[in-house]
């Protein structure tokens, strides 16, 4: 009788062959991390268009917008509209306000020759109107809100619904557009023929809350 024959190779040995020619990895919990920061130098940026023009004649007999006509201003509260002149002519006026805060907006006027007059300028955007104040100030466009007139010397402009009021780079900005008027009964400067008056309109936007 013949006697099978059988060849057993151990598990363990099998595994310790298999282990010469494999790596097995080693698996282990673990994770790093990095601080990414966001300096926030500035959080308000304004931007102002427009170069309104008006323009004084002794008598005309159907002034234009951006014209006035001596001879039909009777006292104060005469008011004529300026004209968009320049390289912007959409708008008297337009004020963009991109903010990462909540902000408030206020303006004012000032000039170098002596028109103090309060309420001698006004805005109009459709049934929204704002009357402005003087600021005696050497307001540049670089000032910080130190040199800036206190807030409370300007006319806010709280009542405009074209100013949010909020954060909001995500819609590209709040743009608020206006007509200006001046109330001609109020000027009380010597003037010349060919002379000029040049008032500034300054928009001051600023923190909500840290005023």
């Amino acid at each position: 009788m013949k006697r099978l024959s059988t060849r057993i190779v151990p598990f363990l040995s099998l595994t310790l062959l298999l282990s010469a020619f494999f790596v097995f990895p080693v698996f282990a919990d673990t994770s790093g991390s990095a601080t990414a920061t966001v300096q926030f130098n500035a959080i308000i940026d304004t931007f102002v268009q427009g170069a309104p023009l008006i323009e004084v004649y002794q008598d005309l007999e159907s002034p234009a917008e951006g014209e006035v006509s001596l001879d039909s201003v009777n006292g104060t509260d005469s008011w004529w509209s300026f004209a968009p002149s320049g390289n912007y002519t959409t708008n008297d006026l337009s004020v963009t306000v991109r903010a990462l805060t909540n902000y408030k907006v206020a303006a004012g006027y000032t000039d170098s020759s002596g028109e103090t007059n309060a309420e001698l300028l006004r805005l109009l955007s459709g049934s929204y109107s704002a009357t402005l104040n003087y600021f005696s100030n050497n307001w540049t466009d670089d000032a910080d809100s130190s040199d800036h007139p206190g807030i409370g010397s300007l006319t806010e402009l709280t009542g405009d619904s074209q100013f949010t009021g909020n954060p909001n780079l995500s819609t590209g900005g709040d743009e608020a557009t206006y007509d200006l008027e001046i109330d001609m009964g109020k000027l009380t400067g010597n003037y010349a023929d060919e002379d000029s008056l040049n008032l500034t309109v300054a928009f001051f936007v600023y923190d909500a809350e840290n005023v």
